[in-house]
């Protein structure tokens, strides 16, 4: 997340209020990962316990995407980069969404293995992405 947050503001040259509070949000929900990691690692096999997780991890993805939106529309020049993205960002909601989904009706942790599995796809795919372009 941080990584991701870095490079989506490299290239930014002005801000606004909805970027600071698209910003306020996201840090807002990025605060209850300490707390809701610490529980679903007490509780890894509840459904209540990892929808809980997956909740939090869902907001922060959503918060992200309305502050990838704010900056867009204040910063030209940082919007064309950003933009490039929103096929890996399809690509990990729906990873997540699928994990939810099978947490909720096969097996709990199967949400958690979605989250991680869309982590190293947010990871990864922009360094094949940008190796394969090269």
């Amino acid at each position: 997340m941080w990584v991701n947050i870095h490079n989506r503001w490299v290239s930014v040259e002005r801000i606004d209020n909805k970027v600071l509070w698209a910003s306020i949000v996201m840090l807002f929900f990025a605060s209850f990962f300490p707390y809701v990691t610490s529980f679903v690692s007490e509780h890894f096999e509840n459904l209540f316990a990892q929808m809980f997780y997956s909740v939090i991890v869902m907001l922060v993805s959503f918060a992200n995407m309305a502050l990838s939106r704010a900056i867009v529309n204040i910063n030209k020049t940082a919007g064309e980069a950003i933009k490039g993205t929103q096929k890996i960002v399809a690509a990990d909601l729906a990873i997540k969404g699928i994990g939810i989904l099978m947490g909720i009706f096969i097996y709990p942790p199967f949400a958690m293995i979605g989250i991680i599995l869309a982590g190293c796809v947010m990871t990864f795919l922009p360094l094949y992405l940008n190796h394969k372009n090269q």
